[in-house]
């Protein structure tokens, strides 16, 4: 739980994406966190999570809940889990998101040879989230990090009824190294923000339709590449 005192002080530091959130008062917040401790690999009904996925398994490691994706081993294998329903919105209010994810490459895999997004999205029922080419999306609405196949690094984009911008080259990911990707929605831009430090700012083609969490990852190579996620938060001013 963060506090802060009416002096402004914060349980974070300076700088920290969640320093302007007062999420000690719960009234005036909408939190969502998920630390996969009582996920259902199943998908039975009520399981929250909907994965669509072309030869991609789901697994669960402990102790503490880190969901894995991973890949079967052929070109054009595909992951992509969400919400079940489709919860958040910028409303013009402040949201913050973050997600703890790491890509672990098979042997001789490459970063640039895999596609990825961490973020908010709209729904999507088909594994339609990027383009067939892979070097662009298809979704309709998002705030997130984007890796294009053939790219290397991550780049920050909102997305606004199939209308974008986009910052890239702001991380390049390491093969089985645990990042830490946020985003802060002020009420008038997005402030991106890798591993605690401010990354890109966009204040255009920020969307409006309902969005959810969203992990996704394609493989442009055949090999069983892996997407792990230790936790997803969200925070939502009512």
């Amino acid at each position: 739980m963060i506090n802060r005192n009416l002096d402004g002080f914060s349980a974070v530091s300076v700088g920290d994406p969640l320093a302007d959130l007062d999420m000690g008062n719960p009234r005036k917040w909408s939190v969502f966190m998920e630390d996969y401790l009582a996920y259902d690999i199943a998908q039975t009904a009520g399981n929250p999570w909907t994965l669509t996925q072309t030869n991609c398994v789901d697994t669960i490691i402990g102790p503490t809940g880190v969901l894995v994706l991973t890949l079967g081993g052929a070109d054009n294998d595909v992951g992509q889990m969400q919400l079940t329903e489709v919860p958040f919105a910028t409303n013009s209010k402040r949201m913050y998101f973050e997600a703890k994810v790491k890509l672990a490459l098979a042997a001789s895999g490459t970063i640039a040879a895999n596609e990825m997004f961490v973020g908010l999205a709209s729904e999507q029922t088909t594994t339609s989230f990027i383009g067939s080419t892979g070097l662009a999306l298809t979704v309709d609405d998002c705030i997130g990090y984007i890796k294009y196949d053939a790219d290397t690094s991550l780049g920050s984009v909102c997305r606004k009824t199939d209308v974008e911008s986009t910052d890239g080259s702001l991380k390049v990911p390491v093969d089985g190294i645990w990042i830490t990707l946020a985003f802060y929605y002020t009420g008038s831009k997005v402030v991106f923000y890798v591993d605690g430090v401010k990354v890109s700012e966009l204040d255009s083609n920020i969307p409006t339709a309902n969005m959810t969490p969203t992990l996704y990852v394609k493989a442009g190579e055949a090999k069983a590449n892996v997407l792990s996620c230790d936790y997803i938060l969200v925070a939502a001013e009512r």
